[in-house]
């Protein structure tokens, strides 16, 4: 009898696996760092530049676990009122306050504070600070009616839904090339979330796959990987879908074998950093940045610099999650108290 693997272990390695996803995409954001300055071993240098190009699937990572977590959610209370609140509610803060405090330390006008901080330029100029929290905001936005389709039509519906996005992005890539440009870092990132949104249904209900079958997603991130670093691509377009694949072949392949070696210092040392993944995303690459600016900061160790940086941002993090917790009971209070 061929042996099952539950896809419930997705949903069990949640965590973990945003653990993972927080820490290369800070890894990746360490732009300017020059591995060759702490080792001459050739082989660990080529692998922790792998490492760092691996950190733009973080976010594919992301998307997905966020699809699978609002599948549970609505499924559970589909009433739209209380899912817009309780998604943006959580969101909505920290981007107010990391922004203001961002844009007013860049000393950037209002009307730039304005248009940046309501995404509006990310469309028009192709501004980038909040480029993911605009697309998880749409998401969030259009997912009663994803919701819908792939839950009546099932895989019908999501292969349908992924042929108008892609169909989307080609019309936009060959018609629109400014705006393409401008956005092409999110609409290109939409499949995942789908793939995720299709998959949240088996996975709730712990929907049985062959064990063996774990090895197509071995293979899926080894052929990606090679092909990534062999072929050069005509459009840009065709990496990101790439990246798509192997995000969720990274998905099942830490899953599945979490589900087999469990580490409890591992584990919760990852579920640690996914719990301020949000908050993480918001402030390293920002922190980072400027700080390198400044004059009296002469940074001679690229990895004593990201990993203070790093550190600073984890307790940034634990503070804003806290005040942000604070806001949100507050206004909770305060409405429970008008009725």
């Amino acid at each position: 009898m061929k042996k099952k693997w539950n896809l419930y272990n997705i949903s069990e390695s949640r965590g973990v696996i945003l653990g993972v996803a927080t820490l290369i995409v800070a890894f990746f954001h360490c732009f300017s760092y020059h591995f060759e300055n702490i080792t001459s071993n050739v082989f660990l240098i080529d692998l922790l530049y792998f490492l760092r190009k691996m950190g733009n699937i973080g976010v594919d990572l992301f998307l997905f676990l966020s699809a699978v977590g609002l599948y549970f959610s609505f499924s559970k209370d589909s009433n739209i009122k209380n899912f817009y609140k309780k998604r943006l509610i959580r969101i909505l803060p920290s981007i107010l306050i990391v922004g203001t405090i961002y844009y007013a330390y860049r000393q950037v006008g209002l009307l730039t504070y304005l248009k940046n901080i309501t995404f509006i330029s990310f469309f028009t100029s192709g501004v980038r600070d909040l480029w993911y929290f605009a697309l998880i905001v749409i998401l969030y936005l259009l997912f009663p009616i994803l919701y819908k389709i792939i839950d009546k039509k099932g895989l019908r519906g999501l292969i349908g839904l992924l042929l108008v996005v892609v169909g989307l992005a080609i019309l936009m890539f060959n018609f629109t090339p400014g705006l393409y440009k401008n956005i092409e870092i999110a609409v290109t990132r939409i499949p995942v979330f789908l793939i995720g949104l299709y998959l949240g249904e088996k996975i709730k209900n712990k929907r049985e796959i062959p064990e063996i079958s774990i090895i197509l997603f071995f293979l899926l991130f080894i052929i990606c990987n090679v092909v990534l670093f062999n072929v050069s691509f005509k459009y840009y377009m065709c990496v990101r879908y790439i990246y798509c694949i192997l995000g969720i072949s990274i998905v099942f392949i830490i899953s599945y074998l979490h589900s087999k070696v469990k580490y409890e210092l591992t584990d919760k040392v990852l579920v640690f950093f996914g719990t301020y993944s949000l908050e993480v995303y918001l402030i390293f690459e920002k922190l980072a940045i400027e700080v390198r600016k400044l004059s009296f900061v002469h940074v001679q160790n690229n990895f004593l610099f990201y990993t203070v940086m790093f550190i600073i941002t984890m307790i940034l993090s634990i503070l804003l999650k806290k005040l942000c917790d604070l806001i949100v009971n507050k206004i909770i209070m305060r409405k429970n108290e008008a009725k």
